[in-house]
């Protein structure tokens, strides 16, 4: 792996729904930088059985996202008028 300043960035698996999570199989990818054909790490080689997890972490984003929306609709709206 290559040198990073901050390891606690360093990931190798999948954040859903706010939390760092492995493929429920346990199987993981290898991640290949193209330039130096070295391994960078793994991910996580989620399957259709990891697709719930997925859903739940979506609709809480994008529930966070819509809200996030509004606050700034009515921000906007209110320096407007």
């Amino acid at each position: 792996m290559y040198d990073l300043k901050d390891e606690s960035l360093f990931h190798e698996d999948a954040l859903i729904g706010g939390e760092w999570r492995s493929a429920a199989a346990g199987r993981k990818i290898e991640v290949i930088d193209p330039a130096m054909q070295g391994v960078l790490g793994t991910v996580p080689d989620m399957d259709g059985s990891d697709t719930p997890r997925g859903d739940r972490g979506g609709g809480e984003c994008l529930r966070a996202v819509a809200q996030e929306d509004a606050c700034r609709t009515r921000r906007l709206a209110g320096g407007l008028a």
